[in-house]
């Protein structure tokens, strides 16, 4: 199993506690630990300033807050599920047959609201 954190642009991670390249398969009902520091990207605030009343202002803030979305972090997970066969040498027996493996990903992405 391989995981990648990958932080999204203008982050960035600053620290991992858990060993990402561990080799060791993962069987039904285990779980594995890492734990990621991230520094999110900093805002530079618009130098143009608009006169608004507070009621407008209030409003504004509060239309923004709700569909407002930060993305910090991707992790991906790339693996070999034990249901799938793999054939990582050509069979010597059989004409017309290619070596092949089977992969899936899984990809999650956090944010903040």
């Amino acid at each position: 199993m391989r995981i990648d954190i990958l932080p999204a642009r203008n982050c960035y991670v600053t620290e991992l506690v858990g060993d990402l390249h561990n080799g060791d398969p993962l069987r039904a009902g285990e779980t594995r630990l890492i734990l990621a520091r991230v520094s999110l990207c900093r805002t530079i605030a618009s130098s143009h300033i608009k006169e608004s009343s507070s009621e407008e202002l209030i409003a504004d803030l509060e239309k923004d807050l709700g569909g407002t979305l930060t993305p910090y972090v991707n992790v991906r997970l790339t693996y070999k599920h034990s249901g799938f066969l793999n054939y990582e040498i050509p069979l010597l027996d059989s004409e017309g047959m290619n070596a092949h493996t089977t992969q899936l990903q899984t990809d999650a992405s956090a944010v903040i609201r």
